[in-house]
């Protein structure tokens, strides 16, 4: 038995005879015990955060799980990829994420059915990701953290029906410009690495609804990614961004995240997406902000914090929906009276700023005394 794992104890983490679970037991091998008279029925092993290091040969025992589907082998010490898992030919997910891989096989192109491969935190290469892209089964590939350097491993992609891509926290220093063909995409992340510009051509994604790009060096978006008339959510924190493009105001978005670029002023095109309820803005350079800002009516949540601001429009009191508003760390001494017309607002920080004594005291009590001072000042009027 691998390691000391009992019969009885791989029996008992048997769920409904099709999901095997042997993670966390300290596993070096799998022993012919731990998994006799599972071959037939199991679809799902879970081999995570064992001590599985190697190529573990141990492993060919898999070789007689005919129906599985679904192996993790997620957090172990293997070095190479195991051979036999090149067999199972009707695995539709493989999780060998936080491993110590360097390079897969060519007999990973065995795996015909495969739609998921989860390779996070190893040592993949650009000649291991050669093989990948011609894998045209799959539909999520998660290679965060590996040793990805340029685009050079993208000049040919056959993922015809991928729909999530991560690759982040690899060493790009360009955005692989093939990936702007792979017009099933719905994610695609490849935030943490050294980018510096967004091609065009990535209005081709026509499907995307989840893009991030923080943490690369990246100083403006393309005209073109008002092209993107899916995308929900999109994330662009530390870069070295100073304005938007006008045609941003056309897309679709519910959440948008520009924390830590160098933003003068508030965007002007950013106040007509009014489908946002989350809008990050911390830590720029924002100065003033245009009266337009009161028609995000479906804003809940607005980030202004760490910015320049001496003075918030009146016009910030018709954001209706606003729950939680974080002014903190600017130059601010008062605030606009009409924000006391907002009935949903109930976490409003203003710490860090030049109040005036008034409202610095009010401020000590919290947000529903600012509130009460607020509505006390529009009802003298």
């Amino acid at each position: 038995m691998g390691n000391g794992a009992s019969t009885g104890a791989a029996n008992d983490t048997l769920n409904d005879g099709e999901i095997l679970r042997l993670d966390k037991m300290a596993l070096t091998f799998i022993a012919p015990t731990d998994v006799e008279g599972k071959f037939e029925k199991t679809k799902s092993i879970n081999l995570n955060d064992n001590d599985l290091y190697k190529d573990i040969t141990e492993l060919s025992i898999l070789d007689g799980f005919h129906a599985l589907e679904r192996l993790t082998l997620n957090n172990n010490k293997l070095t190479k990829f195991p051979m036999v898992v090149a067999g199972l030919s009707s695995l539709t997910h493989l999780d060998l994420g936080k491993n110590r891989l360097t390079r897969l096989p060519k007999d990973v192109l065995y795996l015909n059915s495969l739609q998921t491969i989860i390779l996070t935190e190893n040592q993949i290469d650009n000649t291991s990701m050669r093989l990948l892209t011609t894998m045209s089964s799959l539909v999520t590939v998660d290679l965060v953290s590996n040793r990805l350097t340029d685009a050079t491993f993208a000049s040919k992609l056959d993922w015809f029906g991928l729909e999530n891509l991560d690759l982040s926290a690899n060493l790009l220093s360009s955005f692989p410009i093939t990936i702007c063909n792979l017009t099933r995409l719905t994610s695609l992340c490849i935030n943490s690495n050294q980018i510096r510009v967004i091609p065009p051509e990535i209005a081709n994604l026509v499907n995307l609804t989840n893009l991030d790009i923080s943490s690369n060096n990246i100083q403006e978006l393309p005209e073109s990614i008002g092209k993107l008339r899916s995308l929900k959510h999109l994330t662009a924190n530390f870069n070295k961004l100073k304005e938007l493009p006008t045609e941003i105001s056309k897309l679709p978005l519910v959440d948008l995240q520009i924390r830590w670029n160098l933003l003068r002023s508030f965007p002007a095109p950013l106040a007509q997406i009014t489908s946002l309820t989350s809008l990050d803005l911390w830590s720029n350079k924002i100065a003033d902000i245009t009266i337009q800002i009161g028609s995000l009516v479906n804003l809940e949540w607005l980030n202004l914090s760490s910015n320049e601001l001496a003075l918030l429009p009146a016009q910030m009191g018709k954001m209706v929906s606003l729950k939680k508003l974080d002014v903190s760390f600017n130059a601010l001494r008062d605030l606009p009276k009409e924000l006391g017309l907002l009935s949903h607002l109930k976490e409003l920080l203003i710490e860090q700023n030049p109040l005036n004594e008034e409202l610095a005291l009010v401020a000590r009590l919290g947000t529903p005394a600012i509130m009460q001072h607020l509505r006390s000042n529009i009802a003298i009027v």
